[in-house]
């Protein structure tokens, strides 16, 4: 019993090196697989970390531009100008997100911050400016409104204006030609009512006279011989006519057609009830009492003209009419 006791001692101290060497290794083992282990889980949490930074980084990205899109699609309106600079600025804004998305998966997590915290204030800005904008465009619109108002309101003043101008000119029109009327009216009856107002003249004759130193006359025929006429006519009655003062105005036309006038035997310029002047070779005022009044004139050759033989003629003016004619002859 003793011997084997020895021997199983004389075992054990033999194996014991062997065994410590084994436990030493196996314990090397593990800690190395244990380092490893460590290291493997710090870079995994390392990693966790890393994309749970960036997927929140995208979320906030995504965020950001979600928020500002719809934003930017609230203004929209009728104002075709403002919606196409409203689409324009989201296709800025779609860029932006890509570069600052581009960022992210390179990790650059400081400098994503940064530019995320730009922009948040690029998009805050543009929406103010956008707001700014809009603002204006619907100040403007009410502005043109209100001028369209305006507009209209005056252009149916201005119809309405034209439209009574119109209808002022047309009265105006009716009542000049209304006047005018009744002026052409009132001149045909003036000149009826003067024509009537006439004095004719009847039973018109005319001699001629030779006249001596003596003052005696002596009736001739032949024109070398006379030296003064005499015309002698009959007032005719006029019931139109009031009692007064009338004149006639007597010319004397020569063979030649020519009226004999000269101012030094009562001759002057008649201006006739048709506007034309014509010149007159005596006057004879009477007190017209509207009982067929005897009229004789008396023109005197002598020294003013010689008379040429022929036919003449005689015309009594009154009122500047006609109021009677006659013709005669000198050999």
């Amino acid at each position: 019993m003793t011997y084997q006791n020895e021997g199983s001692e004389s075992r054990a101290k033999k194996l014991l090196p062997w065994a410590i060497a084994a436990i030493v290794a196996l314990v090397g083992t593990n800690v190395a697989t244990w380092v490893g282990l460590s290291n493997k889980k710090s870079e995994t949490t390392t990693l966790t970390t890393e994309l749970k930074k960036e997927e929140e980084l995208n979320v906030q990205l995504e965020q950001q531009y979600k928020d500002a899109v719809a934003q930017l699609e609230e203004m929209k309106g009728k104002n075709t100008e403002l919606n196409t600079l409203i689409d324009n600025q989201k296709e800025e804004l779609t860029k932006r997100k890509s570069q600052i998305a581009g960022m992210i998966s390179k990790k650059d997590f400081n400098a994503v911050k940064a530019e995320l915290a730009k922009f948040k204030a690029e998009t805050d800005n543009l929406l103010a400016q956008v707001a700014q904008l809009q603002t204006e465009k619907k100040a403007l619109g009410e502005q043109v409104n209100v001028l369209t108002t305006e507009k209209t309101a005056l252009q149916t003043d201005l119809t309405k204006e034209k439209a009574e101008k119109e209808q002022v000119i047309t009265q105006k029109t009716a009542v000049e030609a209304e006047k005018s009327r009744v002026e052409a009216e009132r001149a045909v009856l003036a000149k009826k009512t003067e024509m009537g107002s006439v004095v004719k003249v009847a039973q018109l004759s005319i001699q001629g006279f030779k006249v001596r130193e003596s003052g005696k006359e002596k009736e001739r025929t032949h024109a070398k011989n006379i030296d003064r006429l005499k015309f002698c006519f009959k007032a005719v009655d006029n019931q139109v006519v009031d009692p007064g003062r009338e004149t006639f105005y007597l010319r004397i036309i020569d063979p030649t057609g020519v009226a004999i006038a000269t101012q030094s035997s009562g001759g002057g310029v008649l201006k006739l009830s048709n506007g034309k002047e014509v010149q007159y070779t005596t006057t004879k005022e009477i007190d017209f009492k509207n009982q067929g009044e005897d009229v004789c004139a008396i023109w005197d050759a002598k020294g003013n003209t010689n008379l040429p033989k022929g036919k003449y003629t005689l015309e009594v003016y009154n009122k500047g009419y006609l109021a009677g004619t006659n013709a005669f002859e000198l050999k």
